[in-house]
C-alpha cells in the first residue's frame, strides 16, 4: 500500500509524529512524506523535525507565508504534481491549516482517497479560518478519524456514514508521553511564572484585540513567559504596540522554544495562556490550567474536563480570571487536576484501520449516503421510494422562509 501524508505546520509535524513512525515501521505500507513548508522558518518547522526524528520528508513545495488564498493557490499546483507522479492509494492530512485544505481537494479531484486525522473538530465560528478548512476537508474525504465521541457525532449528524468515521483517539496523547518518558529535563526557571502562546489571526492582526490582550497580561500578578510567534511580532510592531510591550513589567519576551522545550515549560508552568487549539489539548495532559483567549474552541472537551476556561480577549476578564487561580488553591488544584479526555494509542488504531480499508478494497468512498443524516430527504437513487415526503418549505414574496410551515419530521438514529 502506498500512502502519501502531508504535513506543513508545527501542530501537524508535531501530531502526526507517530503516526508517520508507524508507517515507516509498518513492511506492508510504502511512505512517502510531503512537506509544504507552510511553516518554513528553522524554529517553527525543521527544529521540530529533528527532535522528533521525523524522516527527511520526499518533497519539499516550498509554499511559504502568503495571504489563504495564494497559499493555497501554490499548494493547489505543487501537489498535483507529486500526486500524479506518485500515485497512492491514500493521502493522509491532519487538522485545519491552509496545507490540510489544499492537500484534500487535490487528492479529491485526482480521485485518490484522503483520511483526515482530527475529523469532526468544530468550533461552531465561521469567522475562523480553520473553521472553514475543516468543515470543507471533512465533506470530501474519504475517512474520517474523529479524535473523540463528540467530534464522531459532529460528522454522524453532518451526515457522514458510520463506517467512514473512526473513533481512534487523539495523536497528541502518544507525543506527550513519548517525548516525557524520552526528554526529562529540570525546571527552566526558578521563579513561579505564567506561560503564553498568541498566534490565531483574530487575535494577532486585529489591534484592539492584541492591545485588550497584552493589557490583561499586563494586570496579572506574576510574571509571563511568552516564546513570541514571528507572526505576533511582526504585528506588535506594525500596530505601534512596541513600547507598550516594553513597558510590561512582568511580560518575558523569549525565541520560540523547540518542542522538547515547549513542553518542559508548560510542564512547569503555574498556568498556560493560550489562543492555540493544539496547546488546549497538551496543557490537559500536563496537568496545568489551561485559559484560552478565545471565545470559542474546537476542543470543548478540555472546558467540560474543567481544564480550560475560555477567558476570550477583553483585559479584565483574562486578568481577573489568572489572578483568582493564582489565590485560589482550590479552585487551582481542580483545574490542575481536570480528567484527560483524550483517548491514547491513536496512532496504531489509525494506521489498522487505513490497512483493513485497503485490504477490503474499501478506501474510496463513492456515494454520499444521507440515510442517517440531519437532512430531512432521503437520498435519491435507483430502486428509492419517490413517494412525497412529509417535509415543507413555504417562503414569502422576498424570498424569506416561514418556519412555521415547515412540516415536522422524524429521523431515527441508532
Amino acid at each position: 500500500m502506498k500512502v502519501l501524508t502531508i504535513l506543513g505546520t508545527r501542530p501537524e509535524i508535531i501530531k502526526l509524529y507517530s503516526l508517520i513512525h508507524e508507517f515507516e515501521r509498518n513492511s506492508e505500507v510504502e511512505h512517502i512524506l510531503v512537506h509544504t513548508s507552510q511553516h518554513y522558518d528553522f524554529k517553527m518547522s525543521q527544529v521540530f523535525m529533528e527532535e522528533l526524528r521525523i524522516p527527511t520528508p520526499d518533497y519539499f513545495l516550498n509554499i511559504r507565508s502568503g495571504t489563504h488564498a495564494v497559499q493555497t493557490a501554490r499548494l493547489l499546483e505543487s501537489l498535483e504534481k507529486v500526486l500524479m507522479e506518485t500515485e497512492p492509494d491514500l493521502v493522509v492530512v491532519l487538522g485545519d491549516t491552509n496545507s490540510t485544505l489544499g492537500s484534500a481537494l487535490v487528492a479529491a479531484k485526482l480521485k485518490i482517497p484522503v483520511a483526515h486525522i482530527e475529523a469532526g473538530c468544530r468550533s461552531f465560528d465561521l469567522t475562523m479560518p480553520e473553521e472553514v478548512n475543516r468543515l470543507v476537508t471533512d465533506a470530501i474525504s474519504s475517512l474520517l478519524f474523529a479524535p473523540t465521541e463528540t467530534t464522531a457525532q459532529n460528522l454522524y449528524f453532518e451526515g457522514h456514514p458510520r463506517d467512514r468515521v473512526f473513533m481512534c483517539g487523539n495523536t497528541i496523547v502518544d507525543v506527550v508521553e513519548e517525548v516525557l518518558k524520552n526528554h526529562r529535563s529540570n525546571r527552566p526557571m526558578d521563579d513561579e511564572y505564567i506561560l503564553l502562546t498568541m498566534h490565531r489571526a483574530e487575535n494577532v492582526d486585529d489591534p484592539q484585540r492584541l492591545k485588550s490582550i497584552l493589557e490583561g497580561i499586563k494586570q496579572i500578578n506574576t510574571q509571563v513567559v511568552f516564546p513570541a510567534h514571528p507572526r505576533t511580532i511582526k504585528r506588535i510592531n506594525e500596530f505601534g504596540l512596541k513600547s507598550f510591550v516594553d513597558d510590561i513589567d512582568n511580560l518575558e519576551i523569549i525565541e520560540p522554544l523547540g518542542y522538547v522545550s515547549f513542553l518542559n515549560y508548560m510542564m512547569h508552568s503555574k498556568i498556560v495562556l493560550t489562543d492555540s487549539g493544539g496547546v488546549q489539548e497538551e496543557v490537559i495532559l500536563l496537568n496545568r490550567p489551561c485559559l484560552t483567549l478565545r471565545d470559542s474552541t474546537e476542543w470543548p472537551e478540555t472546558v467540560w474536563a474543567g481544564g480550560n476556561i475560555l477567558v476570550g480577549w477583553e483585559s479584565k476578564k483574562i486578568s481577573e480570571t489568572a489572578n483568582k487561580l493564582l489565590n485560589n488553591e482550590d479552585e487551582y488544584d481542580r483545574m490542575a487536576n481536570a480528567k484527560n479526555p483524550f483517548k491514547e494509542n491513536a496512532a496504531k488504531c489509525i494506521s489498522q484501520k487505513i490497512i483493513e480499508r485497503y485490504h477490503a478494497r474499501s478506501l474510496s468512498r463513492k456515494r454520499i449516503d444521507l440515510r442517517f443524516a440531519k437532512y430531512p430527504l432521503p437520498h435519491l437513487h435507483i430502486g428509492a421510494s419517490v413517494e412525497p415526503q412529509n417535509v415543507s418549505l413555504s417562503f414569502d414574496s422576498d424570498g424569506n422562509s416561514l418556519p412555521k410551515d415547515i412540516g415536522e419530521y422524524n429521523i431515527s438514529r441508532d
